[in-house]
């Protein structure tokens, strides 16, 4: 499907869930579910969960990746470059 698209995959490496900014959505709608929960009930919870994904709308979404974008990969790859430079 990418291909057909013109588009590229990029695969995130393992355990580096600051490179998604999906992570970071999700943190927004489990800080949502959280303090609303007050029965623990799985109903509840569901309503809750639908709920707090629709508080993340697309500026918010915008923000995580632009955060990721400037913020996140910018920092790994002065770290990523810094560690070629030591090895040469």
């Amino acid at each position: 499907m990418a291909k057909s698209t013109n588009r590229r995959v990029i695969r995130l490496p393992p355990y580096h869930c600051e490179l998604n900014s999906v992570e970071l959505v999700w943190a927004q709608v489990k800080g949502y579910v959280a303090p609303n929960n007050k029965s623990y009930k799985i109903y509840e919870v569901r309503t809750l969960l639908f709920q707090g994904v629709t508080k993340v709308d697309s500026r918010k979404w915008l923000s995580c990746v632009k955060h990721v974008i400037t913020k996140i990969e910018t920092k790994m790859y002065e770290v990523d470059n810094s560690n070629k430079e030591v090895k040469q």
